[in-house]
């Protein structure tokens, strides 16, 4: 016979425990302002022992900080359905959320990956395409930003 274990975990636990777990695996948090808390998430449409899809992008969620609970906000388009979006980082200003294009050659021109910048709306945090750069390497691995948000 199987025990469950019951560990109490108050809600600020979790939330930081739920929010290290999802920097860990390719998604960002960013508070607006007041109390509000936004999970971006990263995922993959193909790939090693993915298979091939159209499941790629980035989804945008609203952090209930009270229950933990996430409500979607939204996720990106079509366009980005074939994006390997690995890394994801914040501009310390909110205002600005950067992504890796995991890919070997993202338009088959640059010969390697890319990075993605997207505007985040600070009311309700979702986000806008705003231009892309070719890594100039194949996969790009990570991604992060300096102090004071001037150097990606």
């Amino acid at each position: 016979m199987r025990h469950r274990r019951h560990y109490d975990l108050s809600r600020r636990n979790f939330l930081t425990l739920f929010g290290a777990g999802l920097m860990a695996g390719g998604a960002a948090m960013q508070a607006q302002s007041g109390k509000r808390l936004f999970a971006y998430v990263a995922s993959w449409t193909s790939g090693p022992g993915i298979g091939v899809g159209n499941g790629g992008g980035l989804s945008v969620f609203s952090v209930d900080m009270a229950t933990g609970t996430l409500t979607p906000v939204m996720r990106t388009g079509q366009e980005f359905d074939k994006m390997n979006t690995g890394y994801l980082a914040v501009n310390p200003n909110g205002r600005f959320l950067y992504a890796t294009n995991e890919v070997e050659s993202y338009d088959g021109e640059f010969g390697g990956g890319a990075v993605l910048t997207f505007a985040i709306n600070q009311a309700d945090g979702s986000i806008t395409h705003v231009g892309t750069q070719p890594s100039m390497g194949v996969w790009p691995a990570y991604i992060s930003i300096d102090n004071a948000g001037s150097r990606v």
